[in-house]
């Protein structure tokens, strides 16, 4: 019965941006959203975006406005172990999160719609240690 009722608080955990009791200002995006090549995972603590044998590391929770729009601040690192500044901004809108991740090295920024709970089908790269 416990591990029903442990089951169950993650679940509740995972849902798309609830409101959070520890979260003063406002609404936090946590949970799971994935597109070709590309997966997002909110956590209260912070989250990672993961694509082509990259990730971006984002410290501190993503905090929903009024809107469900977001902006945060991370760390790009590519599989050679280059880091550089990234930012990402968005939004949410029902199940589905557009991102948008901009950092120095890229002239244009990148833009990704995820939806929540897809597979983000990763294929294997040549040399990726991912």
């Amino acid at each position: 019965m416990r591990s029903r009722l442990a089951v169950a608080a993650l679940i509740s955990l995972m849902a798309c941006g609830d409101d959070l009791p520890n979260a003063p200002e406002g609404r936090i995006l946590h949970g799971r959203w994935a597109g070709p090549q590309v997966e997002l995972i909110g956590l209260l603590a912070g989250a990672e975006l993961m694509f082509e044998c990259t990730y971006v590391t984002i410290d501190a929770p993503i905090r929903l406005d009024e809107r469900d729009a977001f902006v945060a601040r991370g760390v790009l690192v590519t599989w050679e172990a280059r880091r550089e500044a990234a930012r990402l901004s968005g939004e949410m809108v029902g199940t589905t999160v557009r991102l948008t991740l901009g950092t120095a090295d890229y002239s244009e920024p990148v833009h990704y719609t995820l939806e929540a709970g897809a597979d983000p089908q990763f294929s294997l790269l040549p040399g990726c240690p991912l």
